[in-house]
């Protein structure tokens, strides 16, 4: 109504429809994709009138009435509003909004970083890049806590199973935030790379910390095993193109101090791995530092993935990663071999439990030690990931 006649703004401020929008979304929005589509866009026709900008900028903490969409990618209730294109298609809602009210700009940067920093408490980071996290709103607290409610958007979509109504007695109401947390680092990865498109929103976010941010996301805790490869990870680095035009040098130079670091962890977690396999400690302590070196590779993995991306898009990076004496690719060498080694053991400890490798045992030099089993599809996918990661960059 306000986009085709402007001139009625009065006569709905006048019975209270502007105010009772914003105090709706500040409640929390429906969970439904007709719901959180139209919030962008009813928030861009209401803010053609300053008062009304002005409340939308400080109605609820310092992201105003933008807070609304944290909850949106950071509870397991929205995963089913925000499929397919809907994170791209909100991010591009929220782009329009801030080109019409730059003001609004500094409160959408601090909702998309606090987003990312809910994410990575889900994924077990104590301590997130930038300012803690915010608890005491509404939103804040539902995104940090994720009580799971339930979804009122009960069509089912075409081609999947109709949604499960909550129930006490179900115990698969409550998905643990492992199963769902790639799907919102993907959604919350979609949103960024349409939301940064303008030069101003890009430069804020890489001044919040917000590259610091999505490098976070590849190593948390919480994470599945073996995620570092996923399409919900690779889409991740789609987010990064949106920054390259004029942050090119900056991306590639965190992207390589942070790949660096976590390669050193990669390679203290296999030197952990084999003092465990050469030592009396019990199988559950042997299991721990296993899932630990596992955990390790699966995001370097997703980094390297990553630098491949970087290096065919702007020279800079393939500059960051020969800097310094090569330390990067040395370390990508050392963490590579450590897998092909750890995977070796495996194949032998493999091999000495099955008959055909009883009979062959004779035969075959076996290793000074052995390694573990469960170790062994990781290890493997992940080297292999590393060597074409490397020879890639190289």
């Amino acid at each position: 109504i306000i986009h085709h006649d402007p001139h009625c703004f009065p006569q709905l401020e006048a019975i209270g429809l502007p105010n009772a929008f914003l105090e709706t979304i500040k409640e929390g929005v429906i969970e439904s994709s007709e719901a959180v589509n139209c919030i962008a866009l009813t928030l861009d026709a209401l803010c053609i009138n300053q008062e009304v900008l002005e409340r939308v900028r400080t109605s609820t903490g310092p992201c105003g009435a933008l807070s609304c969409f944290i909850p949106m990618f950071t509870t397991r209730a929205y995963l089913r509003p925000l499929q397919a294109d809907m994170p791209a298609a909100i991010g591009n809602g929220l782009d329009e909004l801030m080109r019409h009210a730059p003001a609004l700009r500094p409160a959408g940067i601090q909702m998309a970083t606090q987003i990312l920093q809910n994410l990575c408490v889900m994924g077990g980071c104590s301590n997130p890049p930038g300012q803690a996290p915010i608890t005491d709103t509404a939103s804040g607290s539902k995104a940090v806590s994720d009580p799971s409610p339930v979804s009122m958007d009960t069509t089912p979509v075409e081609g999947t199973a109709p949604a499960p109504t909550e129930d006490s007695s179900a115990p698969s109401s409550q998905q643990p935030t492992e199963e769902y947390l790639p799907t919102c680092i993907s959604n919350t990865a979609r949103l960024l790379e349409m939301l940064a498109s303008h030069p101003d929103t890009a430069r804020l976010f890489v001044e919040k910390k917000g590259i610091e941010l999505l490098l976070q996301l590849y190593s948390l805790p919480n994470l599945p095993l073996s995620c570092g490869g996923t399409r919900e990870m690779q889409a991740l680095s789609v987010s990064f193109r949106a920054f390259l035009p004029n942050h090119a040098a900056t991306c590639a130079r965190l992207v390589r101090r942070f790949l660096h670091q976590h390669l050193q962890k990669v390679n203290q977690c296999g030197q952990d791995l084999s003092k465990a396999d050469g030592s009396n400690v019990t199988e559950s302590e042997r299991g721990q530092v296993r899932d630990a070196y596992v955990r390790a590779i699966s995001s370097a993995e997703g980094l390297v993935n990553l630098c491949t991306t970087l290096v065919r898009l702007t020279p800079n990076m393939l500059s960051e990663l020969t800097s310094q004496g090569m330390e990067v690719l040395e370390a990508l060498g050392e963490a590579q071999h450590m897998a092909q080694w750890q995977f070796a053991l495996s194949e032998h400890a493999t091999s000495k439990k099955s008959p055909k490798g009883a009979a062959s045992k004779s035969t075959a030099t076996p290793p000074a030690a052995s390694g573990p089993t469960e170790a062994a599809p990781a290890a493997s996918a992940a080297g292999e990931a590393a060597e074409t990661g490397r020879e890639d960059t190289l």
